[in-house]
């Protein structure tokens, strides 16, 4: 995230992206003003498991 917020600062636009179960993780220790003012984007795409799987089963997630 220091590259990221390095890259931004010098005005370039800089989109940061997750899959669900680490993007919901970076939220939740974000301050939302933080977000807000720090100019990079946050996205998610889904990982492929519900979120009531375990998601730190890897076999789960190969097969």
């Amino acid at each position: 995230m220091k590259f990221v917020h390095s890259i931004s600062d010098h005005g370039i636009e800089v989109s940061f992206v997750n899959s669900d179960f680490i993007h919901a993780k970076l939220l939740a220790a974000l301050p939302h003003e933080a977000e807000a003012r720090s100019g990079i984007g946050l996205a998610s795409i889904p990982d492929g498991l519900d979120p009531g799987n375990n998601q730190k089963n890897m076999l789960k997630k190969v097969f």
